[in-house]
């Protein structure tokens, strides 16, 4: 009776422990290249004997035989090569390559340089004991302090230098240069004074008839002294400090009607009896100078008396502190 094959795999002869098939998908980060480890190329070598007529009589298993000593001394050099043979497989694709060198060839095989790399560079800061002196020469070697699990980066001095302990005490500034910080343009600007805002503030510029809101973008502090960016830059033209003004605000009041028309359409009575046409007026519904009364869109009962506004009093017109 002939065994059906496809009922079972009794009858099919088992598959090599080595070497192994090599098939990788696409996409993958690393791709296997090796055809078997140290077990399997042993035990592979192991089943070879039986196969061979001219070592039936070696029947011993055994690791401390000479002639099993040997076979896995041979598989020990087959996983070595297998491993190196992989990772030179993985360095002949971009996906895959882990060296900056493999990189490098492949690019140039399309004509492509890289770049050198740049050197880091940072500020040293030296100091000396009131009265020493002390030559620092060229090319000193100074090693950072590294963060955990990181490595530290050492730095070389790019002149030579002479440390004397009594400039620590003198303060150093450059010389005075004009700045507008209102001039068109202009998004940042240095503070004279510590301020107390906060990314998101809204600010206002007024003056010369004109008024600008701002938001703060960043407050940073370098060296020089703590400075405002804000956004959008400075749309007006012709801003000095004396006759220009930044104010932080709170909220936007409106005035009752600003968003109605600024005209009218009526018949007059003289020329309603004779069929008279219709006339259009345009309604003047700015304040008054001189005016304590500002008629608001809405009630606002957090709304205290004390509080600062600043009146804006349209194109043309300078704005007011009330």
């Amino acid at each position: 009776m002939t065994p059906l094959t496809s009922f079972c795999e009794c009858c099919t002869a088992p598959a090599p422990a080595a070497p192994l098939p090599v098939g990788n998908r696409p996409g993958l980060a690393q791709i296997g290249f090796r055809i078997g480890a140290f077990a399997t190329l042993r035990e592979a070598m192991l089943e070879r004997i039986n196969a061979e007529p001219a070592l039936a009589a070696l029947t011993t298993r055994d690791a401390d035989d000479d002639a099993i000593t040997l076979l896995e001394l041979m598989a020990a050099v087959g996983d070595v090569l297998s491993f190196y043979n992989e990772r030179t497989a993985n360095e002949i694709f971009l996906r895959t390559a882990q060296q900056r060198d493999s990189l490098l060839r492949m690019l140039r095989l399309i004509g492509y340089r890289l770049r050198p790399g740049l050197a880091p560079t940072t500020l040293l800061s030296f100091v000396a004991e009131p009265g020493a002196q002390a030559t620092i020469r060229q090319g000193l070697k100074v090693m950072s302090v590294p963060g955990l699990g990181q490595a530290p980066a050492t730095y070389e001095t790019l002149a030579r230098i002479t440390a004397h302990g009594d400039l620590n005490a003198a303060p150093a500034f450059a010389p005075p240069a004009p700045f507008n910080a209102f001039a068109t343009g202009v998004a940042e600007a240095a503070l004279a004074a510590p301020v107390s805002l906060s990314i998101g503030d809204t600010l206002v510029f007024y003056g010369l008839g004109a008024v600008e809101e701002k938001t703060v973008a960043a407050l940073p502090s370098p060296l020089s002294g703590a400075r405002l960016r804000f956004t959008p830059a400075v749309q007006q033209a012709g801003w000095w400090p004396g006759v220009t003004w930044a104010e932080r605000t709170t909220r936007r009041l409106r005035f009752f009607g600003f968003n109605a028309a600024n005209y009218q359409t009526f018949v007059p009575d003289s020329s309603k009896a004779a069929g008279g046409t219709w006339q259009t007026v345009v309604v003047d519904a700015s304040i008054p100078a001189g005016a304590d009364l500002y008629p608001l869109d809405a009630r606002y009962d957090d709304l205290r008396a004390g509080a600062r506004l600043l009146i804006d009093c349209g194109p043309g017109a300078k704005p007011r502190l009330a």
